[in-house]
């Protein structure tokens, strides 16, 4: 029960990748499709499609609905390419420098525990990336990274124009 085989499935195990297995298949299809797609990427949202038919699904079968790369990096390389990764990668980091710098700006003040909160938001969306890619950059659900990266920028010009005045 407690071997290295049980806990991966345990971890990596979902609906349509029912094995650690068929978790790693999957992120090798994701990859084959941004080595064949360096430079546009396959399209926004279109992994459903284009996997299947270019890149079939051993372990999963070929009727396995598998709808994103199930790793945000991934997924966004795939959608966008290595150029939309690189951006995308760019933007998490140029968000990250901001998130601190709003936790060190909000410091001894009422507005600190959202600071904190709103970069501990950001950093289990990360963690969680690393395994699923359900709020990734090509689908609805993404808003909610873009409103987390929004309140959190918000937060930081409030608290940048405070200290000024």
């Amino acid at each position: 029960h407690f071997g290295i085989q049980s806990v991966a499935d345990f971890m990596l195990i979902t609906e349509s990748a029912p094995s650690a297995a068929s978790r790693f298949e999957i992120w090798q299809r994701a990859i084959y499709m941004i080595q064949d797609f360096p430079y546009t990427g396959i399209g926004l949202g279109t992994f459903s499609r284009v996997g299947p038919l270019m890149y079939p699904y051993f372990l999963a079968g070929p009727d396995a609905d598998i709808p994103h790369a199930h790793n945000i990096f991934l997924q966004a390389g795939v959608d966008l390419g290595i150029p939309g990764l690189v951006a995308f990668i760019g933007v998490l980091v140029a968000f990250v420098f901001i998130a601190l710098e709003t936790l060190r700006l909000s410091r001894d003040s009422d507005l600190e525990p959202l600071a904190l909160g709103l970069l501990c938001g950001f950093i289990v969306y990360l963690i969680h990336g690393l395994l699923d890619s359900i709020t990734a950059v090509s689908i609805k659900a993404g808003i909610a990274l873009w409103a987390l990266m929004g309140f959190t920028t918000a937060l930081w010009a409030n608290l940048k124009a405070a200290t000024r005045t």
